[in-house]
């Protein structure tokens, strides 16, 4: 169980992100807790970081939901693959959707679990940029893993 100085529950609000981070403590842990998936868009998140040199900093100089932009555009192609009478016509490994905010270069869906893979560790850093700037336009609190 969580060691703390006091005795917190499930209902209070610093329960639950104490208690995560006791449990990614321990790696042992960490591969009980996270699925095979989870574990590959953490990964994924760490590489854009560390290898593509995508760090706060440099995600906190875009605007405002472009990152999940691009999120969605890597969503849609993993959605159209899968699924072709989703949202297109099948054809989004040959051009990205029209919400990609980037370059047509940095266009690189691979396949529906790789495109999965990117979208989410990209709306990962939205979440992230937005967890950073608490006092945006929507007039919420995004510490402490707060809603929108």
């Amino acid at each position: 169980m969580l060691k703390t100085n006091r005795t917190v529950t499930p209902a209070d609000d610093a329960f639950w992100p104490a208690y995560i981070q006791a449990v990614l403590a321990s790696s042992s842990a960490q591969q009980e807790v996270l699925t095979q998936a989870e574990r590959d868009v953490l990964a994924e998140r760490r590489r854009q970081v560390d290898v593509e040199g995508w760090t706060a900093e440099h995600d906190d100089e875009r605007d405002p939901g472009v990152l999940v932009s691009a999120a969605a555009a890597y969503l849609l192609y993993a959605a159209d693959t899968l699924h072709p009478f989703s949202q297109g016509d099948g054809r989004f490994s040959n051009k990205p959707p029209i919400c990609w905010p980037f370059d047509r270069s940095w266009w690189k869906p691979e396949s529906p679990r790789i495109a999965l893979k990117k979208g989410i560790a990209l709306a990962l850093a939205e979440m992230d940029r937005i967890d950073r700037d608490p006092g945006d336009e929507s007039g919420h609190s995004h510490l402490n893993g707060g809603d929108l």
